[in-house]
């Protein structure tokens, strides 16, 4: 699998590099005024808040040992009404740990794949990410 994403972002990582050996201005998305969601995506506050109301993220890491949440958004001033895990912070550690040691093996191609990857995603979500930080951190 890492390897399709390595060929899948190739010729992006490609661009990347000209521009940077080049030294030019080049980026590998839309500005935001031109990203295709835009519209659909003016609105996303009260969507957002909609989307929170009693809602509990479940998400699978170690060391879990209840749930938390009691943020208030700085934007609207009420109760996002989300909770989420408190995992022990030792045990993430660990668990950090160990899956560097992996990484840090982990041929540059299957690296460089996972993290335009990762890119990706974000560029996708960039609403939704702005809209969560406007609503926690203000």
């Amino acid at each position: 699998m890492q390897t399709d994403l390595y060929k899948r972002h190739l010729e992006r990582f490609e661009q990347a590099q000209v521009a940077c050996r080049e030294r030019y201005h080049w980026s590998a998305f839309p500005e935001l005024h031109e990203h295709p969601q835009r519209e659909a995506q003016l609105n996303k506050a009260e969507a957002f808040l909609a989307a929170c109301q009693h809602k509990t993220f479940e998400i699978d890491q170690p060391g879990i040992h209840g749930f938390l949440g009691e943020e208030v958004s700085p934007y609207t001033q009420k109760a996002l009404e989300i909770r989420y895990p408190r995992s022990d912070i030792d045990t993430l550690f660990e668990a950090a740990g160990s899956g560097i040691r992996a990484w840090g093996f982990a041929p540059a191609e299957t690296r460089i794949g996972v993290l335009m990857e990762v890119v990706e995603r974000l560029y996708a979500r960039v609403f939704d990410i702005a809209t969560a930080v406007m609503h926690t951190a203000g």
